[in-house]
C-alpha cells in the first residue's frame, strides 16, 4: 500500500533533503519561491547528485524517466527508492554509507 501526500495528488514533488531538493531547483533552474511539479521532474533523464552532502533519496521516485544517475560522495544509507527508477541504466553509489541490509535489496 502507497500513501500520497496532498502535495502529490496536487502534482507537487516534496523533497525530505534540503541538499537533495537544492540539487533538483538548479538543475531546473527554479527557484525556491516555485513549487516544483512530478511533471517536470518526468522529464528528467540525468541527474549529477555527487558531493552534496545528500542522506535521503526520499523524492527520487518522481524521476520516473531518470536514465543515469550519480550518488557518489554523499550520505546515503538507504537505497531502497532506486527501484522506483523504471528506465534507470547507470547508477554511481560509491563512497557512501549504505547499509548493508539496503545495498543486498537492491542488488537481488
Amino acid at each position: 500500500m502507497e500513501f500520497y501526500t496532498t502535495a502529490e495528488i496536487s502534482g507537487v514533488a516534496t523533497f525530505i533533503d534540503r541538499n537533495f531538493e537544492r540539487c533538483v531547483r538548479d538543475k531546473l533552474s527554479k527557484p525556491s519561491s516555485q513549487w516544483i511539479s512530478i511533471e517536470e521532474l518526468c522529464s528528467i533523464k540525468e541527474l549529477d547528485l555527487s558531493n552534496k552532502n545528500i542522506s535521503s533519496l526520499d523524492g527520487l521516485q518522481y524521476f520516473l524517466n531518470l536514465e543515469k544517475l550519480n550518488l557518489s560522495n554523499n550520505n546515503i544509507t538507504d537505497l531502497r527508492l532506486i527501484d522506483k527508477l523504471q528506465n534507470i541504466k547507470e547508477i554511481n553509489v560509491t563512497n557512501n554509507p549504505i547499509c548493508i541490509k539496503s545495498y543486498k535489496e537492491f542488488i537481488s
